[in-house]
């Protein structure tokens, strides 16, 4: 198996924080094994559904926000809301912030090609998800990110480390983004598409 450079990210205001927490694979080595997945999210009337404008169909069960993680590839992900690309704007400048990215590794109907997760247990998690995947969530919530709607900006970045071996096969993970309207907090919108990972071969 390969080795691999074991960071976390830390998302929320526009800043990447890189925390070493394993063995140094090089940081050159690092870096050709990342790929960036930039996914907008578009806020759908007053409140309620958060559109992913990201074409990156997984390969079984492919749907719409479906995000496929390759083989021997690390992903650095942004999700980002209109007019913030390449700009982070925080309350009240933004309409909306990104205040909550949660995870889950049930599908609806215990599926996992499912285009819905599960996001009320049962807990905790799978272990994977935070050993193969993503080291910052939380196994008991499903939390990987959470800002006070004070703190949140329209920018939210994670890291997907997909280290799992690929014997082992895809593993599947859904994830779930809530923006916050600044100016009526209790409008918020939601999003909750599957991810694929293929590992480490």
């Amino acid at each position: 198996m390969k080795t691999r450079t074991r960071i976390a990210v830390f998302g929320g205001g526009g800043i990447v924080g890189l925390l070493a927490v394993g063995y140094l694979a090089g940081f050159f080595d690092f870096f050709s094994q990342v790929k960036f997945y930039s996914v907008k999210l578009v806020p759908q009337g007053i409140s309620g559904l958060l559109k992913v404008e990201k074409n990156n169909k997984c390969n079984k069960g492919p749907h719409q926000g479906c995000l496929l993680f390759e083989e021997d590839r690390l992903g650095l992900i942004r999700f980002y809301l209109p007019g913030s690309k390449k700009m982070i704007k925080k309350c009240p400048q933004a309409n909306q912030v990104i205040t909550k990215i949660e995870l889950t590794t049930l599908g609806v109907g215990g599926s996992d090609e499912a285009d819905k997760g599960v996001f009320t247990g049962p807990f905790p998690l799978a272990n994977w998800l935070k050993d193969d995947a993503f080291p910052n969530v939380d196994l008991d919530t499903g939390i990987v990110y959470e800002a006070a709607l004070a703190d949140a900006g329209t920018q939210a970045w994670l890291i997907n480390l997909n280290s799992h071996a690929t014997s082992a096969g895809v593993f599947s993970f859904w994830y779930r983004v809530t923006a916050t309207d600044c100016a009526i907090p209790a409008n918020e919108w939601v999003t909750d598409p599957r991810g694929d990972n293929e590992g480490i071969n």
